[in-house]
């Protein structure tokens, strides 16, 4: 009886796995065209690839941005704080709804990264520091995204001072 279970589950499996790929598919052919375009100079069209209600959680330091025109500014910020950035793709995998993106990004850092809760003032330096991404989609788009990264390895490879993080670390009490 139990062997009977397992066929009926797979078959029913089966008859919906068409879309299901197709959905994958799409998720994944969305973040390659993300990632094609992160840190480009067509911030337009990687806009183009998010809802225009977004919500974007930098998971180390709390701060959530909402909506296109805050994730705009950021981006801007970031990219212009190292304009010699370069991006490795390290792991891509996708479901229907969910997508998680892990990358090395490196540089060297000419201006201020501005986090909202914390801004890091330009050191020179050069840096690597390994990210980690999930996305979810809605309607074919990225709505909700959480960004992971090591802060202490992007203190200590900017040779952020060790007060100023002191001082982060209280204000977020």
């Amino acid at each position: 009886m139990a062997l009977e279970a397992h066929v009926m589950v797979q078959e029913t499996a089966k008859d919906n796995l068409e879309p299901r790929e197709r959905a994958v598919q799409h998720n994944l052919d969305l973040m390659r065209r993300y990632f094609d375009l992160l840190y480009s100079k067509d911030l337009d069209a990687m806009l183009e690839l998010v809802d225009d209600d977004i919500e974007w959680l930098v998971v180390p330091t709390g701060d959530v941005i909402s909506g296109k025109t805050s994730l705009a500014a950021l981006a801007e910020n970031h990219w212009g704080a190292s304009p010699d950035r370069t991006k490795k793709l390290v792991n891509l995998f996708a479901t229907e709804d969910y997508a998680c993106m892990e990358y090395t990004s490196g540089g060297s850092l000419t201006g201020e990264v501005d986090f909202r809760s914390i801004k890091i003032p330009p050191s020179g330096r050069t840096y690597e520091i390994q990210c980690c991404f999930v996305f979810h989609f809605k309607n074919g788009k990225i709505d909700r995204v959480h960004e992971y990264f090591d802060m202490d390895t992007v203190k200590r490879v900017t040779r952020f001072a060790a007060t100023a993080g002191q001082d982060f670390a209280a204000s977020r009490r």
